[in-house]
């Protein structure tokens, strides 16, 4: 493993408490197919492909107080450790390229996280935006605060909100589910499959690419308008199951 440090002074927008700061590079060589978070920290967490097969970390850590230089990832096998903890009034950031089809595990406390194509995610996040930009794998996210985007899946995908919004884009998977409590939920669909949306509080969009496809609908939506604008087939293979207790429900067929 290489390691290139900087250091500098500066403040993180969002953490008052940090005035200071120092990045670190590393490279691992050895193949690595997992990355897996380990929550406890504070610290945004980007995974981008790498061009050459190896693992490049870029880790910026804020703090005030004593610096700490201790290394916060480890390898267990195959498998990228990562955590975002430093200790008291510290944080830590990461800029991540890894091999290309990597899978993405673990949780995080504070922090947004972004991943480009990857295979398989099974997420656990507190407080902190999810981006899936490209996933080849099952996509599982569940979010206590904050915001979930999935652009291009092809397996199952689950995401699960508290309280955020939940966006999905050529979705591909042949069993999406999606619940938020409080948000709402709009989801395009690039093939025909099985869709389970459920919001307590907020709307629910779904954009259908039809053809000749029908679908079975259930939609119920306690307070508010539904719109349903696709083929009703009751023989159909594949279920849209909609369910909202206060906003509209609107199912668009946009090969129309």
């Amino acid at each position: 493993m290489t390691v290139v440090l900087a250091a500098g002074v500066a403040g993180l927008a969002g953490c008052a408490f940090q005035n200071a700061q120092f990045s670190v590079d590393s490279t691992e060589s050895a193949t690595v197919t997992e990355i897996r978070l380990s929550g406890g920290g504070s610290g945004n967490v980007t995974v981008l492909p790498s061009e050459d097969g190896k693992t490049h970390i870029h880790r910026e850590v804020h703090y005030a107080g004593d610096r700490n230089d201790t290394t916060p990832f480890h390898l267990e096998g195959s498998i990228l450790v990562v955590s975002t903890d430093c200790g008291w009034r510290c944080g830590i950031s990461y800029d991540i390229r890894a091999p290309q089809g990597v899978r993405v595990t673990g949780e995080s406390s504070s922090g947004n996280v972004r991943l480009t194509n990857v295979s398989d995610v099974d997420l656990r996040v507190d407080s902190g935006s999810v981006l899936v930009d490209g996933s080849t794998g099952v996509v599982r996210v569940t979010a206590s605060s904050g915001d979930v985007e999935v652009n291009g899946t092809e397996k199952d995908l689950d995401i699960r909100v508290d309280s955020g919004n939940i966006t999905a884009r050529a979705v591909r998977s042949p069993r999406t589910v999606l619940h938020a409590s409080s948000g709402r939920i709009e989801v395009r669909l690039a093939a025909a499959g099985n869709v389970q949306a459920v919001v307590d509080s907020g709307g629910i969009t779904l954009d259908i690419p039809v053809g000749r496809q029908g679908y079975r609908v259930q939609a119920s939506a306690d307070s508010g308008t539904k719109s349903i604008d696709v083929p009703i087939d009751s023989t159909s293979p594949y279920l849209l199951d909609l369910s909202t207790s206060s906003g509209d429900i609107t199912v668009r067929n946009i090969t129309a």
